[in-house]
């Protein structure tokens, strides 16, 4: 299966522009998680592709409690899920 066809699991397109670590809580470009081999880019957080969520939707979990939250997001900034807002 070709990882950039949509159906594959960590597909770019499928993820989009960005990606959130469910570890560190921080959104980064999914072109670095995939360049990182799909391990989180952040400084001293081991996050895999497991740990990752596409940045999208807004009222999809884990951030449909979080209507504050950019379209766009920060690169490198964390943004908690578990806040309720």
């Amino acid at each position: 299966m070709d990882w950039q066809s949509f159906t594959h699991p960590l597909s770019r397109k499928r993820y989009g522009a960005w990606t959130w670590c469910h570890r560190c809580e921080c959104v980064h470009r999914t072109a670095d998680w995939f360049e990182n081999h799909w391990f989180c880019p952040h400084p001293d957080c081991d996050g895999t592709a497991r740990d990752s969520s596409p940045w999208r939707n807004k009222q999809e979990p884990p951030f449909d409690n979080h209507p504050e939250y950019p379209a766009t997001p920060v690169e490198g900034q964390q943004y908690d899920w578990r806040r309720a807002a």
